[in-house]
């Protein structure tokens, strides 16, 4: 067996710049942005995000196992300069577990019973299904916690794909 892998595998966590671990209050700061961001000099090629969710009591209309969002998480590309580039919620951001399968389709959503009351919702939100999302050199993906989350027992968030130095060896016009 021969198992094939990009070179420069692009596997990153969601960080607010100190931690990875989304069970924070968003609601009265206005926000706490997670993001993942194109090194310097690399060119990411997104293929997937991945969202990782444990708690009690997980069902379709709560987000995990907490009511419903009130404000939701919004996912949107940015420039390096901040300018928003693209909305993938289209201003419909994520308030429920039912939400992520407007964006995931059927692609690896899921919940298991974990043990001792605890039970785990994993999304697999596959770009390249449809299309690679690339991101040039400083641009990110951000998520915006805009709730309260600490009633989660734990939520992340990661970004997986690759990157190369040289857009040329993608074969897609328009690139710098």
């Amino acid at each position: 067996m021969t198992i094939v892998r990009p070179q420069n595998v692009f596997d990153e966590l969601f960080t607010d710049g100190t931690s990875t671990d989304m069970v924070v209050d968003g609601s009265v700061t206005g926000g706490i942005a997670f993001a993942v961001t194109a090194p310097t000099g690399q060119y990411v090629v997104l293929k997937r995000l991945l969202v990782d969710i444990t708690d009690s009591a997980i069902e379709p209309p709560k987000f995990g196992g907490i009511g419903a969002l009130s404000n939701g998480l919004s996912i949107t590309v940015h420039k390096a300069d901040a300018t928003e580039l693209y909305d993938f919620t289209a201003g419909h951001p994520v308030k429920a577990n039912t939400d992520w399968t407007l964006l995931a389709g059927v692609d690896g959503v899921r919940t298991d019973a974990l043990g001792a009351g605890v039970e785990g919702f994993a999304v697999r939100w596959s770009f390249h299904k449809a299309a690679d999302i690339i991101l040039y050199p400083g641009e990110y993906v951000q998520v915006l916690v805009q709730d309260a989350m600490t009633g989660l027992a734990s939520f992340r968030m990661a970004a997986q794909g690759y990157w190369v130095a040289n857009p040329a060896t993608l074969n897609v016009t328009g690139l710098a």
